[in-house]
């Protein structure tokens, strides 16, 4: 049986799609930053992007704040030497979810510890 769809065709030469040509990014915010701080507290971002096509994998975190020892909450000195774990910044986070109109497309526990 001879197959004649051309979605099948392994010998074709590839199609590539460069319609679109540039991405922009776009800075969200949490919806409440007043108690980012504390233990428990849910992180919202919310992108309401009914005019944009967006690009998931190309999209990133960008996370600022201060480093500071546990026993008196001060700053290290600027001379100190420190050495984070991989994927430190994860850690700080319990549970990441990726939700998309209400449904949960990828949700991950203990994001520092997941593997790639």
């Amino acid at each position: 049986m001879e197959v004649t769809n051309d979605i099948l065709d392994l010998l074709e030469q590839p199609r590539f799609d460069n319609s679109i040509e540039s991405y922009q990014y776009a800075t969200y915010q949490p919806a409440s930053q007043d108690n980012l701080n504390n233990r428990g507290t849910e992180i919202t971002i919310e992108i309401n992007a009914g005019d944009k096509y967006t690009h998931t994998s190309r999209s990133y975190l960008y996370i600022k704040g201060r480093l500071v020892r546990a026993d008196n909450e001060q700053p290290f000195a600027a001379d100190a030497e420190i050495t984070l774990v991989n994927n430190a910044i994860m850690y700080l986070f319990s549970t990441i979810k990726y939700e998309v109109g209400g449904q949960i497309m990828e949700s991950i526990n203990c994001p520092g510890q997941a593997q790639l």
